[in-house]
């Protein structure tokens, strides 16, 4: 169902993006003057970067819109081959849009074969280029882009103008709590709100919801294992041993995991014990994290553990 969910509510016009309300104000104008014929979108993943490029897109009148997935297809040579593909007018519509996703994972010889495209493209070309990390975009290309930063969304906007919506569209009705559930484990991102709505769209309470997203977060994850060491109260040097094995993780999701996995348990203590060793602990993981830094679970760890 998350899948139905994410395709019959992806936004097919501007009136149905949610947030982002400045971007759109400002993006909309200058698609429909031609000045700009390249774009660069920024923002943290799934928060609606390729949707927006689309959206613009279909605004343009492009019927021929090629996407590109950086991640894989980021060299010289794929460069070559789609700047090739683009001396020439599109067959259908007036007009062709290029969306390159992950941009920043293009190469520095394959960025400077698309420079010249992108600063002096034909009349019927439009680039979007899709990033996480715009510091890793050559600055002579973000010189020569319009720049739109693609923001999260409030947990309470995503209730309010997706999730709720979409529960009347269903004709479901899920506690408010759930709601608000499932967009705090969203980090921002709507496509993420639907996924978790799916999930739980039929859970009769709130703790049958916790326990539903609980278990698709951690089933495979190494943070349950440390997660487990400070519920328990671990020593130190197990503790500091499970944080090294973090390495690859998101900070703001590792900070996610434990906040979920140790709400269950104090919502499975039905004498109070468990709730009243843990609120502490439950505290420390409640406000989240920005950075791409371990230093914040690191300091959560160790302030649990050593009381310092």
């Amino acid at each position: 169902m998350s899948g139905s969910l994410i395709v019959k509510y992806r936004p097919t016009n501007w009136d149905e993006v949610i947030g982002n309300d400045a971007l759109v104000m400002s993006l909309v104008p200058l698609l429909q003057s031609g000045t700009s014929h390249a774009f660069l979108l920024t923002g943290k993943t799934e928060c609606g970067k390729t949707t927006i490029a689309r959206l613009s897109a279909n605004q343009l009148k492009a019927q021929e819109i090629i996407e590109i997935d950086a991640a894989t297809n980021n060299g010289i040579d794929d460069m070559r081959h789609l700047i090739e593909q683009n001396n020439y007018r599109p067959m259908h519509g007036p007009t062709r849009c290029i969306i390159i996703d992950e941009c920043q994972a293009i190469t520095t010889q394959a960025w400077k074969a698309l420079l010249k495209s992108v600063e002096e493209p034909p009349p019927w070309l439009y680039w979007f280029f899709c990033t996480t990390e715009i510091s890793k975009v050559p600055s002579n290309i973000k010189s020569r882009c319009s720049i739109y930063q693609v923001s999260t969304l409030r947990a309470d906007t995503l209730v309010t103008r997706l999730l709720r919506p979409v529960c009347v569209s269903e004709r479901k009705q899920p506690d408010d709590k759930i709601l608000f559930l499932c967009a705090d484990h969203a980090e921002g991102s709507p496509r993420r709100a639907l996924v978790n709505l799916a999930q739980v769209i039929d859970c009769r309470d709130y703790k049958t919801a916790v326990e539903t997203l609980v278990k698709e977060e951690v089933e495979d994850s190494s943070v349950i294992g440390l997660t487990r060491l400070l519920v328990k109260q671990a020593p130190w040097n197990e503790v500091r041993h499970a944080l090294r094995q973090l390495t690859d993780e998101n900070p703001e999701t590792i900070r996610r995991i434990i906040e979920s996995y140790i709400t269950k348990v104090i919502l499975d203590d039905s004498v109070g014990t468990t709730t009243k060793s843990l609120t502490p602990l439950l505290e420390y993981v409640s406000t989240p994290i920005t950075s791409n830094s371990l230093a914040p679970i690191i300091l959560i760890a160790s302030k649990w553990t050593l009381g310092k």
